[in-house]
């Protein structure tokens, strides 16, 4: 039986003065922002995928085939670590291969006690078999709609070594194209190695997105410091992806507080990329500054996490209550790209926690 608004208020309270523990977190329904596509290709999402388009992959067997999909350990950067994509971003040039990645993808997520998922990918990194930028975004669409979990997709435009403005400004005319307010693309991103390439260099792109009415998320603050978070909040991102440096600045901090924007923070995935580590994730300086914050795994199969790993680091490491244990799936959920109907459905299910 569901709870009333008045026994909700009142748990909330307790919440508010109760320890979180492992326990706890067992009971937690997830709701995921930073999800991308070709870095949460399981050894059975590559199998089911690479089974659908009749692609071989190197094993079969799925130990094996897990530490070939996973980032060893010893990785010393973000730039290397995004060396290590070439497998599953094999599996998903063609429509065959992208629908069925996309639905496994929501349907592990969901067996693993997930209500919202964003998946966000590269159109652009999807065409080296004959497919379109559009075509492959389509085919995401159709893997998005084969599921019944609530979920859609962030496009992301990329930083790399080589000129890709076209094909950047193409994967906005696809989001313009394709923009939805829910079951589809809802938002852009941009993603790749923000060390060397700063995102000041890409004004342009997001001026067309601002000019389109495109929102978007912006990677920043993982590899790079506090002054790339300024520049995507200036470039008017809602929310930014990690963000963790921002602790590097009191102003930078103040400005997210007032603009109510929030992070999307992803621990083992920056332990992994050597840009924080266990000892010095500044989770705790960030809450202490107010910033809203959520959890996300950024890249579960490479990575090798779960989002219930995020939030008993977290427990784990902090001195946190269980209400703000649930802030950081309210704030995931304040933050989502979707209409302010399934925001409140979603809200009904955390609130029975």
């Amino acid at each position: 039986m569901s709870l009333t608004e008045e026994e909700i208020k009142a748990k909330h309270e307790r919440y508010a003065k109760e320890k979180a523990d492992l326990e706890f977190i067992e009971k937690l329904k997830f709701v995921e922002l930073h999800y991308h596509l070709d870095g949460s290709i399981s050894c059975e999402v590559a199998l089911a995928a690479a089974e659908k388009q009749g692609m071989k992959l190197p094993t079969t067997d799925k130990a094996i085939l897990k530490s070939i999909l996973k980032v060893p350990p010893g990785c010393k950067s973000l730039t290397e670590f995004l060396k290590h994509f070439q497998l599953p971003g094999s599996l998903l040039q063609t429509k065959e291969g992208i629908i069925e990645a996309v639905y496994q993808c929501q349907e592990h997520f969901k067996k693993n006690g997930g209500i919202y998922l964003e998946i966000r990918f590269a159109p652009q990194f999807h065409v080296f078999k004959g497919l379109t930028q559009k075509e492959a975004v389509e085919a995401a669409v159709e893997g998005l709609k084969k599921s019944d979990l609530k979920a859609n997709l962030i496009l992301c435009i990329m930083k790399i070594p080589v000129d890709n403005k076209k094909a950047n400004i193409e994967t906005i005319e696809v989001a313009r194209e394709m923009l939805v307010k829910d079951n589809g693309v809802v938002a852009l991103d941009i993603a790749g190695d923000e060390l060397h390439f700063p995102t000041e260099n890409y004004e342009e792109e997001f001026a067309l997105a601002r000019k389109y009415g495109i929102p978007f998320t912006i990677h920043a603050g993982e590899s790079d410091g506090h002054k790339s978070v300024d520049t995507a909040v200036k470039f008017g991102a809602k929310r930014i992806g990690h963000g963790i440096n921002s602790y590097q600045s009191e102003e930078t901090m103040k400005t997210l507080k007032e603009k109510n924007i929030i992070l999307e923070l992803a621990p083992f995935s920056n332990f992994c990329t050597n840009c924080a580590s266990v000892d010095d994730y500044p989770f705790d300086k960030l809450l202490k500054a107010g910033l809203k914050m959520c959890l996300n795994t950024d890249d579960m199969a490479i990575i090798g996490n779960h989002l219930i790993d995020e939030f008993a680091f977290i427990v784990s490491r902090y001195d946190v209550t269980k209400m703000q244990v649930l802030d950081l799936i309210y704030n995931a959920i304040e933050g989502a790209f979707t209409t302010d109907e399934v925001k409140a459905e979603l809200r009904k299910v955390i609130d029975q926690i």
